[in-house]
């Protein structure tokens, strides 16, 4: 059998998810408390993830691109 050449998948890293959701914070004019309001979060959870010292949960990521309008063409990859 041959083997089908798959090409290699992009991620995105933890950086980039953190300053892109940083960047869409500022741009909005959001606190870190309101966003995390609006998307069910302690808000001290999001400062914590926001700072690199605490993974999101992928439901999370949803969410919160969900409530940023982000895409997944918006994260930067490696």
């Amino acid at each position: 059998m041959k083997r089908v050449p798959t090409k290699r998948r992009k991620e995105v890293s933890p950086v980039g998810i953190q300053n892109t959701v940083s960047s869409a914070i500022k741009k909005r004019g959001i606190t870190i408390a309101e966003l995390a309001r609006r998307v069910d979060m302690e808000p001290e959870l999001l400062r914590r993830s926001l700072a690199g010292t605490r993974k999101l949960t992928g439901i999370e990521l949803v969410n919160l691109c969900h409530e940023l309008d982000l895409e997944i063409e918006d994260f930067p990859t490696e």
